[in-house]
C-alpha cells in the first residue's frame, strides 16, 4: 500500500475544463491516481513524491470559469496505480454547483473567424472555456446527456477532441460543429426559410431599417440598427415601450470604445465571461437618441456568443438589443411561441434548434468607484455559489422566496447560498408561474429538500402566497421576514460580516417595503444584526393619493408630500402655482380622508415627489423609477450645496428642504442644481444620523442596501459623508441592492434564528 491524498473540491467545477486541468498538473507533477466528476463536486486521488506540492498548486492554478468553495485533503493508503486517468462521471446527491453560461473566448472567436478551421462562420462553437451551461442543462452532473444538447449525436472529429483530455474541448459537453451541432436560419412572417446565408439575410434587414427577433443563448431579443432614428422608433412604436432605454450590442470592447469613454473596470466587466451590460456614462450623436432617452448613460454589452459575435462583426455599428417579450411578461424562449409573441413586433427571425432549458435576462452591472456593482444578477452570473459568514457554517437547507419586484429565490445548504436568475416582476399569470417554475427547477437540479420557507411579509406578494402554500403542503416551518430588514441582513452577509451578534447600522432606502407598522417604509436606519432589528430613525411619512396609482403618476406623491409637510392651504396655493389647482382637488380629498392613500417613509417616492416639482415625469412614468433615473440624470454633480433635512425625535424631516426647494424653483435656478442639491441633503442628512448613532452606540460599521442604492451619485455622496466620519461602509456588490437580493438576506436571518425554528 502507497501513501497519498483523497482530494475533495466543491464549486464550480464541473463543464469548467477542470479535470483536463488536473490532468496536465498530475503529469507535470508526476502524479498517478485518477480524477472524477461526481455529485459532490470532484473527487480526485494523488499517489506521488510531490502530492502535498500537487495539491497547493491546485487553487491558484485553476481553470478561468472555475469557483472553488471547499478543498478538503485527507490521507489514504491504495495500492498506487501507474498512471494519472479521468474516469467517468457518477450520479448522486447533488452537492455541486453548475457554471454559469460563459462568453465566447478568444480561441473559439479565432477559429469562427478563419476561413481554414472548420468551424469557420459557425455560430455553436463552445469549448471548456466558453459557451453555454446553465441555460442547457437538466440536472447534475453536468453530463451531455443531461443537458439540451442530448440529441445532436457528436460526429467523429468532435468525438475526437472530446476524448482527448490535451484538447480543450476535452468532456465539453455542448460540443458541436456543422456536421452534427444546432443549425441556424432565417424565416420571413410568411414562413419562408433561408438557412445557408442566414446572417447575411439578417444583417441585409437590419441594415434596411427592419426589426428582427433573434433566438440566443437563453431567450429571444428584438434587434434593429440603434444608429437609424427610424428603425429605434419603430421598434418602441410596435413594442409599445415609449421612454425604457434599449440595451445595445457590439462585436467586443473595442468596438464599444469607440461609442463611450471606458474604464478599465469597464473594460474589465465587459469582456468578462459573464458579459453583462455594463451601464457606462457618456453617449455619441451617432446612436438614435430614442435609444435612451433623457439619460445620460448606455447599457452596452458585447456579443457573447459566436452568433451574436458573427451578426455584430458583419453589421459593425451598435445594435439594439432588447428582451424579447411581450409587455409584462417573461422572455420568449421557443421558436412557436416566438412568431405568436413576437410577430406583430418584427420583421423576421433568426431561428436555430438549439433548446433552451431556462430562460435568463441579460445581466446588468456599472462600475462605482472601481468595483462592479450588479443591478441584475442572471446570464453569466446565476446560479454561482456564495459563501455564507462566520456563523452559518450548518445552515439547514432552507428556500427563501424573495419579494414581489425583481423576483429570485435563494437554497442555503451548508455554509453555501446559491441565489437563482433574476425572475422579474412578480404580478401576471406568466411571470408567477415562472417563479414556481424556478422553486421546482432548483430544487431539483441541487437535490434541494428545504426544512424552513422563508417568504416577505407582505400578505400580498405572490411570492409569500406561494411560499405560505408550499409550507403548509409539505408541513414546514413558515418564517415571515420584514422586507428592509432581509435587504439589511443581505448587505451585511455579502460582506461576510460575522454572525456574532455584534450590531451595524443599517441604511435602507428603496421604493415601498411593508413595515412592521403596517405602513410602507422605504427611508429607514436600522440598528441591529441577524437576529435582532431596532428600526431607530425614518424619513417624514406622507399619504401616497391612490396607492399605486401615485408611484405610476408623480404628481399625486408630490401632493401627497407638500401636503404633509405643509397641511391642506399651503400645499393647494402651492399646487396652484404650478398649474395642478383642478387636478389637484380630488387628490387632496383622498389625502384629507385617508381612503386608499397608504402612509409612506418611501426614499424613492420622495425622489418621484422632486423629480415631479421639477416637471420631470409628472403626468406620468412608463417603466419602474423613470422619475428618479432621469433625476438623477440632469444632476450637476459639481454641487457641494445641500437642501436641509433635520432630524428630531426619531424622524428626519422634510419640511425646510421643501421650502428651500420651492424658493430655488421660484428664483429659476436650474434643475440641474436643485437635483444636486436635494441628493447632498438627502445623502449628508442619513449620513449624519447615522454617525450620531454609531457614535452612541459605539458601532463603527454602515450598511447601506435598496433600490435607492443604485442612483450612483447618491450611492457615491452616501459612501463619501459615511467615510468622512470615519465609518467603515458596506454596499452591496455581487448581491443586488435592489429586490434582487431580498431573498438571500431572508435566508440569512432564517439561519441565524437557528435550529429552533427547524
Amino acid at each position: 500500500m502507497t501513501k497519498g491524498l483523497q482530494i475533495k473540491i466543491n464549486g464550480i467545477v464541473q463543464g469548467v475544463g477542470f479535470r483536463p486541468f488536473i490532468y496536465k498538473l498530475a503529469n507535470d507533477f508526476d502524479i498517478t491516481g485518477s480524477v472524477i466528476n461526481n455529485a459532490d463536486g470532484v473527487l480526485i486521488k494523488a499517489f506521488g513524491e510531490r502530492v502535498y506540492d500537487f495539491k497547493d498548486a491546485i487553487i491558484p492554478n485553476a481553470p478561468k470559469l472555475a469557483k472553488i468553495i471547499n478543498l478538503i485533503s485527507d490521507e489514504i493508503y491504495e495500492q498506487a496505480p501507474i498512471v494519472f486517468k479521468i474516469d467517468f462521471s457518477r450520479q448522486g446527491l447533488a452537492n455541486t454547483f453548475i457554471s454559469p453560461d460563459a462568453a465566447i473566448c478568444p480561441d473559439c472567436i479565432d477559429e469562427i473567424m478563419h476561413q481554414d478551421e472548420r468551424r469557420f462562420g459557425y455560430a455553436f462553437t463552445n469549448c471548456t472555456n466558453c459557451g453555454p451551461r446553465f441555460s442547457i442543462i437538466d440536472t447534475i452532473p453536468y453530463d451531455r446527456k443531461n443537458t439540451r444538447m442530448r440529441d445532436f449525436i457528436i460526429c467523429e472529429d468532435c468525438q475526437s477532441e472530446y476524448e482527448n483530455p490535451i484538447d480543450r474541448r476535452f468532456h465539453a459537453q455542448p460540443i458541436a460543429c456543422p456536421k452534427c451541432g444546432p443549425h441556424l436560419w432565417f424565416e420571413d412572417l410568411d414562413g419562408n426559410k433561408e438557412t445557408d446565408n442566414a446572417i447575411s439575410v439578417a444583417v441585409n434587414k437590419l441594415r434596411s431599417g427592419q426589426v428582427i427577433a433573434i433566438k440566443g443563448l437563453s431567450g429571444f431579443h428584438l434587434a434593429c440598427d440603434a444608429t437609424n432614428k427610424l428603425a429605434v422608433e419603430l421598434l418602441r412604436q410596435r413594442k409599445r415601450r415609449p421612454h425604457k432605454p434599449f440595451a445595445l450590442m457590439m462585436r467586443d470592447v473595442g468596438a464599444i470604445s469607440e461609442y463611450v469613454p471606458l474604464s478599465n473596470p469597464e473594460e474589465l466587466a465587459l469582456g468578462s465571461p459573464a458579459a453583462p451590460i455594463v451601464l457606462i456614462k457618456g453617449s455619441d450623436s451617432r446612436i438614435a437618441g430614442a435609444v435612451a432617452p433623457k439619460l445620460n448613460q448606455l447599457g452596452f454589452m458585447v456579443a457573447a456568443t459566436p452568433l451574436h459575435y458573427i451578426l455584430c462583426d458583419a453589421f459593425k455599428k451598435p445594435l439594439v438589443m432588447t428582451s424579447g417579450n411581450l409587455s409584462g411578461e417573461p422572455q420568449v424562449i421557443e421558436n412557436d411561441e416566438a412568431k405568436e409573441k413576437l410577430g406583430a413586433f418584427v420583421d423576421g427571425f433568426l431561428f436555430h434548434n438549439r433548446e433552451i432549458a431556462r430562460r435568463l435576462d441579460d445581466s446588468v452591472v456599472f462600475v462605482h468607484d472601481d468595483e462592479i456593482i450588479k443591478v441584475r444578477h442572471a446570464r453569466g452570473f446565476a446560479p454561482s455559489p456564495i459563501v455564507l459568514p462566520k456563523g452559518f457554517e450548518n445552515t439547514p437547507p432552507i428556500l427563501a422566496m424573495g419579494a414581489e419586484m425583481k423576483s429570485a429565490i435563494c437554497l442555503t445548504r451548508g455554509h453555501e447560498a446559491i441565489i437563482s436568475h433574476h425572475i422579474g416582476e412578480l404580478g401576471s399569470v406568466l411571470a408567477n408561474s415562472e417563479l414556481e417554475k424556478a422553486v421546482e427547477d432548483y430544487c431539483h437540479i441541487y437535490d434541494h429538500d428545504p426544512k424552513q420557507i422563508v417568504i416577505d411579509k407582505h400578505p400580498e406578494y405572490f411570492s409569500s402566497k406561494l411560499g405560505d402554500e408550499l409550507a403548509q403542503k409539505n408541513d414546514l416551518n413558515l418564517i415571515e421576514v420584514q422586507h428592509h430588514q432581509a435587504h439589511f441582513a443581505a448587505v451585511l452577509g455579502e460582506n461576510l460580516f460575522a454572525n456574532d451578534g455584534e450590531n451595524a447600522i443599517g441604511i435602507m432606502l428603496d421604493g415601498t417595503g411593508l413595515g412592521d407598522d403596517g405602513n410602507l417604509w422605504g427611508g429607514e436606519i436600522f440598528i441591529g444584526n441577524y437576529r435582532e432589528f431596532k428600526r431607530v430613525a425614518n424619513l417624514a411619512p406622507f399619504r401616497l393619493a391612490g396607492g399605486s396609482q401615485a408611484i405610476l403618476h408623480p404628481f399625486r406623491t408630490l401632493l401627497g408630500a407638500l401636503y404633509a409637510a405643509f397641511g391642506i392651504e399651503i400645499a393647494q396655493n402651492i399646487a396652484n402655482e404650478f398649474g395642478l389647482g383642478e387636478k389637484s382637488l380630488p387628490i387632496f380629498k383622498l389625502l384629507q380622508n385617508g381612503l386608499n392613500s397608504p402612509i409612506t417613509t418611501s426614499a424613492g417616492r420622495l425622489f418621484d415627489a422632486v423629480a415631479a416639482v421639477l416637471g420631470i415625469c409628472s403626468d406620468g412614468i412608463s417603466y419602474e423609477a423613470q422619475a428618479a433615473i432621469e433625476l438623477e440624470a440632469i444632476t450637476n454633480t459639481n454641487v457641494t450645496e445641500f437642501y436641509n433635512l433635520p432630524f428630531e425625535n426619531g424622524v428626519i424631516d422634510t419640511k425646510i428642504m421643501w421650502e428651500e426647494i420651492l424658493f430655488d424653483r421660484k428664483s429659476g435656478l436650474e434643475n440641474s442644481i436643485i437635483s444636486a442639491k436635494f441628493h447632498n441633503g438627502l445623502a449628508k442628512s442619513f449620513a449624519n444620523v447615522a454617525s450620531h448613532l454609531a457614535s452612541e452606540n459605539q458601532i463603527k460599521t454602515v450598511a447601506l442596501s435598496g433600490g435607492v442604492m443604485q442612483n450612483r451619485y447618491m450611492l457615491m455622496t452616501l459612501q463619501k459623508e459615511l467615510q468622512n466620519n470615519n465609518l467603515t461602509v458596506l454596499i452591496n456588490k455581487d448581491i443586488p441592492a435592489n429586490d434582487g437580493g431580498i431573498a438571500f438576506g431572508q435566508a440569512l436571518i432564517a439561519a441565524a434564528k437557528g435550529a429552533d425554528n427547524v
